[in-house]
């Protein structure tokens, strides 16, 4: 979304766990005057009511911003070629379904940025975010009366990292920004001040867990020849951040460590305005506030997919104006259009799932022929792809809420599991516990959609070093 700088008041509401933070500021060309931070328990918040409470109400009118919690957020940074023909729109959508599949605007709000070119205009870096219909919806309801509506909604981690880009104390080609909040731990790679990937550690994770998750995440980047090293780390939010910035100094990562951001806001005239220790748990705020001064494309503004929405609804009364057989016939063109929409998307769909389904004809077929797949699994007793030995082990390794339903090994000598689960961040706390068993290493993030029974997943990981010499 690009964001239309104008002067004028603001709110900046940020959604914490059980908190609410807000913000009231004001913008005159480039700068910012803090006019109240105030923090509400976020259990019946009425933001109209917190109006009337703090004689705000209807003495201004403000533009209302609001971040939710990264939990609620499916982020996917990847890279696309750069092409004048290239429809984003579309190719985002797609990888959108790829990892959370059956993408359908009457449950899901999604959007995306396109960041600057690399490696010599070849390449683009895209990120994209999609976030649950029922929970926008849900928030507007709960929290803001139909004259109170915000103008964007974002995810709150993403205003950290605008923040971060605007105050850090040196720019460097890689880095890496860990952002705690009360619903969990953003995690992302930052090369040239573009996300190159995003990560979560949900919050029922152990603080050992999160510095083991993280770790393993910086091992893996360091063993990516094409990858640029991470040159320094940077952690943000409260008292997690102090700790997991203690271990990574006491560790063995060797990299320097930052756990405050690098100076104040220049541009705010009154900061001293600001709660005395913003830049530890009101940073994301302030990536909220940072949004104004921009005309930049610069936020996945979730609020921007009801637009077609809402212009649907301003072209109905009009037809109340029309005499009943024009009405009659554009009734039935509206409702043939859909029609047709509708199969020729189910046909689009269907045309997919024939070809997954062939090309795994085509594999298994494949497998019958090769003998070293066949020799690895005979190790475990059987020529079926269902390898119950390994369904045992990996139901061992399972957390609870995990539903294990298919397990297929690859020609490489790599598997692939299916299951259910009944959140996100379930599945990636499977493929955090794949990592650390004894068992299984190279657990790649999994692919989710949801459905209605759930979470349905897929990923792919291998054997250990260990496994492999007891098979032999």
């Amino acid at each position: 979304m690009a964001f239309k700088k104008r002067n004028g008041h603001y709110w900046a509401v940020e959604f914490a766990g059980e908190q609410v933070r807000l913000c009231q500021f004001s913008l005159h060309g480039e700068q910012v005057a803090v006019e109240q931070c105030e923090t509400r328990p976020a259990a019946g918040f009425d933001f109209k009511r917190f109006r009337q409470e703090s004689g705000t109400n209807g003495s201004v009118e403000a533009v209302i911003l609001c971040a939710v919690p990264r939990s609620e957020v499916f982020l996917k940074p990847f890279v696309v070629p750069r092409s004048e023909e290239m429809d984003l729109h579309e190719v985002t959508s797609l990888k959108l379904e790829q990892s959370i599949g059956n993408l359908d605007l009457a449950t899901t709000f999604w959007g995306y940025l396109e960041g600057g070119a690399q490696d010599g205009k070849k390449r683009s870096q895209i990120l994209a975010a999609a976030v649950s219909r029922a929970y926008v919806e849900r928030i507007l309801s709960q929290h803001f009366a139909d004259s109170d509506q915000p103008a964007v909604m974002e995810c709150a981690a993403l205003a950290a990292v605008r923040a971060y880009l605007e105050l850090r104390p040196q720019a460097t080609h890689c880095e890496l920004l860990v952002d705690c909040a009360a619903d969990g731990i953003s995690v992302f790679v930052i090369k040239d001040g573009e996300i190159e990937s995003a990560h979560f550690v949900p919050s029922d994770c152990s603080p050992e867990t999160a510095i083991n998750e993280i770790q393993r995440l910086i091992v893996l980047h360091r063993g990516k020849r094409e990858q640029a090293p991470i040159e320094a780390i940077t952690c943000l939010g409260g008292e997690m951040s102090d700790h997991l910035a203690t271990a990574f100094r006491q560790g063995s990562l060797g990299l320097p460590v930052v756990n405050r951001l690098g100076r104040a806001p220049q541009w705010i005239t009154n900061a001293e305005a600001l709660p005395a220790d913003w830049d530890r748990d009101w940073h994301r705020v302030v990536g909220l506030i940072a949004l104004t001064r921009t005309d930049a494309q610069a936020a996945i503004n979730f609020l921007a997919a009801q637009a077609p929405r809402r212009r649907a609804r301003a072209f109905l009364p009009t037809l109340a104006q029309l005499g009943t057989p024009v009405l009659a016939l554009t009734l039935v063109a509206l409702l043939g259009a859909t029609f047709l929409g509708q199969r020729a998307l189910a046909k689009r769909r269907e045309v997919k799932m024939t070809a997954v389904v062939e090309k795994g004809r085509q594999i298994s077929a494949d497998l019958q022929h090769r003998e070293q797949a066949l020799a690895i699994l005979k190790r475990y007793g059987t020529e079926r792809f269902s390898l119950t030995r390994l369904l045992i082990e990996l139901n061992d390794v399972a957390p609870p809420g995990i539903v294990l339903d298919t397990l297929t090994l690859n020609a490489d000598g790599s598997l692939t599991i299916t299951g259910r689960c009944k959140s996100y961040s379930e599945g990636q706390e499977f493929t955090r516990k794949l990592n650390a068993s004894q068992s299984f290493i190279k657990a790649e993030a999994p692919s989710l959609r949801k459905e209605r029974e759930g979470i349905i997943f897929k990923m792919t990981f291998s054997l250990s070093p260990k496994v492999k010499k007891v098979g032999k």
